[in-house]
């Protein structure tokens, strides 16, 4: 699988999808001038959506990081998200769906 690995402060993330979706990693700068003085951000996004699932490695300022390094990379596993979502799917069919998998892995049917 073709993914990316995204090195910075004293982190390695390694990030990839399946073949339905989208993987984008996202530096942005946002300069508020004339909002509010030192109102300036610079923001790191590692997230993406995989069939009908929404992952997210990681989000958030990154104003101390002088570097950053991104590659693309073959990869056989990745590292785990910290968040998981399903946006499409309502909450009580997911709550459903894992309580019977559950329920079908006790009982050695899964």
């Amino acid at each position: 699988m073709t993914g990316f690995e995204v090195r910075f402060r004293d982190k390695v993330i390694v990030a990839s999808i399946g073949n339905k979706g989208v993987l984008p990693v996202i530096i942005s700068y946002c300069n508020n001038v004339g909002i509010a003085k030192d109102n300036n951000s610079e923001w790191l996004s590692i997230s993406g959506l995989d069939g009908g699932k929404r992952l997210k490695w990681f989000s958030g300022e990154i104003e101390d990081v002088e570097y950053i390094s991104i590659k693309i990379v073959d990869v056989e596993q990745t590292s785990e998200p910290v968040e998981v979502s399903y946006p499409d799917l309502n909450k009580e069919l997911i709550e459903y769906y894992f309580m019977m998998k559950k329920e079908l892995e006790e009982e050695g049917v899964l």
